[in-house]
């Protein structure tokens, strides 16, 4: 039996007095990959951020080992090797890509990111916030990559790019879940990608704050995904 890196138990959480996301329960095998789908404003984004520490929760438990993480900070989090790419990148915009890479660094492979991402090796002296969206993301992932952690959350990583950008970007993360044993967590509206690709252990879905329905890909299509739990309109694809 694989074991279990990352348990989230019956966690709720929101912005002041409102929980966007109730109840939440889910699990992240070690050295797997887990996706979370749903429609926009379902609480994606508010779930991987109850996580990583970037927002507090009010009920429930994150535990990592088995240990409880959710009274620490999202920095103690890292710490520990739990990394989160969220929407927008987050780069240094003023450092170079080689300077973004040297603050990231806790003994990472910088050879390997630069095999992973070729482009960012072309632009290592080149200010990161004059890089294209698609190559800041890859920058960000990088930096992910190079903090060494056991986690690595990528929340709606395609969000804004053109579909080659996204095929490259797609590529790019099969090759790092193929060649290292970091587990992840994935949110995207690129659906049929997850699907098609054959690497997520377990996918979850998010409806209106809720986990409404879970299980391995192959035993859920998604078109029954779609149909079943989220209606008319499905999911993105």
């Amino acid at each position: 039996m694989t074991n279990v890196l990352l348990s989230v138990d019956s966690v709720s959480a929101g912005y002041g007095r409102e929980s966007i996301i109730v109840d939440c329960s889910l699990e992240i095998p070690d050295g797997g990959m887990v996706g979370i789908v749903g429609r926009n404003g379902a609480g994606k984004t508010t779930l991987v951020s109850a996580i990583s520490g970037r927002l507090p929760t009010s009920t429930g438990r994150v535990l990592l080992d088995n240990s409880r993480i959710d009274t620490l900070p999202a920095h103690r989090r890292s710490n520990l090797g739990i990394s989160h790419v969220p929407q927008g990148r987050e780069v240094f915009a003023s450092l170079t890509v080689a300077e973004n890479l040297r603050v990231a660094t806790r003994g990472g492979d910088e050879n390997f990111v630069f095999q992973l991402f070729p482009r960012l090796a072309e632009r290592r002296t080149q200010k990161a916030g004059t890089l294209s969206g698609g190559e800041q993301q890859m920058l960000a992932i990088a930096r992910a990559i190079l903090s060494k952690p056991r986690l690595i959350i990528l929340d709606e990583p395609s969000l804004g790019l053109a579909p080659l950008v996204v095929e490259r970007l797609f590529a790019s993360i099969e090759q790092l879940r193929r060649e290292t044993q970091v587990a992840m967590l994935l949110v995207e509206q690129q659906t049929r990608w997850m699907w098609e690709s054959g690497l997520l252990d377990l996918v979850y879905v998010l409806e209106q704050g809720r986990i409404v329905g879970s299980g391995h890909p192959s035993a859920m299509s998604e078109a029954d995904v779609a149909s079943t739990y989220l209606g008319q309109g499905g999911l993105a694809t």
